[in-house]
């Protein structure tokens, strides 16, 4: 009976604790959970709504500009670390602000407006838009935790 007891509670408490639902993060949750490591950045030139041109702006970049770092704070403020300014250098760090405009698709970083494509718990795509003596350039930056 004493076993029967036992196995009983041992399959109550297996129910109970299997069945737990995941947490689901808010954005800003996922958002400022890390620091983001670029991984990837492809751009796409476009005048009058045609593309003229695309490219891996990645593979143009300097090896210490692939490793910027860049950290979204609970309190609003970006953290973007430069890898081509020496440590201990004041700029190494660049501070802005940043905020989710109209819905948590759209950041405002500094009152640049930067699009959120994909955002999960270790992937964050976004999309911002540079001007370009071709036109306007689209650049995709993927970040990894």
């Amino acid at each position: 009976m004493k076993n029967l007891f036992i196995g009983l509670a041992c399959i109550t408490s297996f129910i109970f604790t299997a069945c737990e639902k995941d947490e689901v993060l808010s954005q800003a949750d996922k958002l400022t959970s890390k620091k983001w490591d670029l991984s990837a950045s492809m751009s796409m030139v476009m005048k009058n709504g045609v593309i003229v041109s695309s490219f891996d702006s990645y593979q143009e970049m300097l090896e210490c500009e692939q490793a910027t770092k860049w950290n979204f704070k609970t309190n609003n403020t970006l953290i973007v670390e430069d890898k081509c300014v020496p440590d201990g250098d004041p700029e190494q760090f660049i501070v802005q602000n940043w905020s989710f405009s109209g819905n948590e698709w759209e950041i405002l970083i500094d009152n640049e407006i930067a699009y959120i494509s994909r955002l999960s718990e270790n992937e964050l795509i976004l999309t911002i838009e540079l001007p370009n003596e071709a036109g306007t350039e689209r650049r995709s930056l993927t970040f990894v935790h």
